[in-house]
Parts: C-alpha cells; sequence; structure tokens
C-alpha cells in the first residue's frame, strides 16, 4: 500500500456507521482532519460517500472515489476536483455483474465445486484498477505514478500478495496490521 511508497504515512480507519448519512460522514473527515491531521480521504460508504467529498472541498483535501470514477461528485467552483482518482471495481470488464453470477451457475452445472469457496476478482482479472485520467496525470508526480505501476507489476507476478480480510488468521491478526499504519 501506501507504506511501500513512504513508510511514514499513517492510516486513520473509522466508519460512520450508516450507508446514508452524508452530514456525519462530512463531520468525521472534518474532524480527522482537525484532530488527527488526515489530508486525503477515501470511503466506502454508498450514500454516506457525499459527505466525503463536501468535507474534502471545504478542507482544500484530496478524495480518493470507489466503484466507479468520482470525479464529478468532487468538482468545485473553479472547475476542479477535490477527488483525485477512483478505486474501480471493474464490472464494465464483466460486462454487468450478473455475469459473475452466471458464471457461477454455470460452474455448478459443470460439476465444480463451488459451495463455501471464496471466489477472488482482482488486477489479474482485471476487475479492480484506479482512475488514470489526464487529472490525476497533472497532479500525481511521475515518480509516485511509476511506483503504482510497479506495484501493480509485482502483484500481477505474484512478488506482492494483496491480503484482504478473509486470508488474515483471526481478527487480532487483522487489527495488529490496522494497528501497525495507525497514528
Amino acid at each position: 500500500g501506501v507504506q511501500d511508497y513512504d513508510p511514514e504515512v499513517k492510516v486513520i480507519k473509522a466508519s460512520v456507521g450508516s450507508w446514508t448519512d452524508p452530514a456525519k460522514m462530512k463531520e468525521l473527515c472534518l474532524s480527522q482532519a482537525r484532530d488527527k491531521k488526515a489530508d486525503v480521504f477515501y470511503q466506502v460508504a454508498g450514500g454516506s460517500g457525499g459527505g466525503l467529498f463536501e468535507a474534502c472541498k471545504e478542507l482544500g483535501t484530496w478524495a480518493i472515489g470507489v466503484d466507479s470514477d468520482q470525479y464529478d461528485a468532487g468538482l468545485m467552483s473553479d472547475g476542479k476536483s477535490a477527488v483525485l482518482t477512483s478505486a474501480l471495481k471493474r464490472v464494465d470488464m464483466l460486462k454487468n455483474v450478473g455475469d459473475s453470477f452466471v458464471a457461477f451457475f454455470e460452474d455448478v452445472e459443470n460439476g465444480e465445486e463451488v459451495w463455501g469457496k471464496l471466489n477472488r476478482l482482482g488486477l489479474k482479472e482485471k476487475s479492480v484498477g484506479y482512475v488514470d485520467n489526464e487529472f490525476f496525470q497533472q497532479n500525481v508526480p511521475q515518480e509516485i505514478r511509476d511506483k503504482m505501476a510497479e506495484s501493480q507489476e509485482k502483484i500481477l507476478s505474484g512478488e506482492i500478495t494483496v491480503k484482504s480480510y478473509y486470508d488474515f488468521a483471526n481478527e487480532a491478526e487483522y487489527q495488529q496490521l490496522l494497528d501497525s499504519v495507525a497514528p
């Protein structure tokens, strides 16, 4: 992650506990900026995420969108966006989300063991990525973009293994990772 580029970067994890409370999200972001000096914000919060974009516009900090290109959600009166990039779930590569269900039931029909099995879709399957548009290229130094490209190659080659929550032995091991990057 970001600490591969800069080991001094810290990550603050918090939740508003709702998919539909942008006001609470905005207040959370404003308080993290004020109290913990947070300066880049990323949300996975559905409708609450709008509050993050509002906070970033107010603070003059960067936001990272999620699921699709959320550049427009960060647009400010000067025509620039607070959204630097967005983490993408490339459902377009599957044509639509329904294709993953079709593939699952085709596996069932073909007698494959599917129940209780975790299906992973990542870089190799072109199912995730980030927005790498002109705005991103203008605002992210080449050195950082090169490091991102290098990390992607290492993930694809297997040199770097990306863990999901389900790869941790238990909650304590997951918490240990969170604690290791916390301020």
